[in-house]
């Protein structure tokens, strides 16, 4: 594909993407997985025997620990976009909706845009 001169998200320069793309990809990546694990712990919820509880209570902290490794992730995520004013105005400016894939796809230049 040809090279762009866009600022727009996912448009590479001569000298490539945006210098914060891949971090963020990278970040976005880490997020998806921790709310997949999370998604898959919730989905797998066992069923307790009986009055024995500490299954819930071994799930529940396992669901915490879930839930503060995501918080931990977003924070990762934001924090690439604080120290990266180009790549937040560009995300800020794309004219076509933004969801996660695209985001994932941008950084590897397979999603360009136009």
């Amino acid at each position: 594909m040809p090279e762009s001169h866009s600022p727009a998200i996912g448009n590479t320069t001569q000298s490539g993407p945006l210098p914060g793309a891949k971090d963020l990809q990278e970040r976005l990546h880490i997020l998806l997985t921790r709310l997949a694990k999370t998604t898959d712990l919730i989905k797998t919820w066992p069923e307790s025997d009986g009055d024995d509880a500490s299954i819930h209570v071994e799930t529940t902290t396992k669901l915490i620990t879930c839930i503060m490794d995501v918080v931990e992730a977003l924070q990762k995520v934001e924090g690439v976009l604080r120290a990266d004013a180009v790549l937040k105005k560009s995300l800020q400016e794309c004219k076509v909706p933004i969801n996660l894939l695209d985001l994932l796809d941008h950084g590897n230049g397979l999603n360009p845009g136009t």
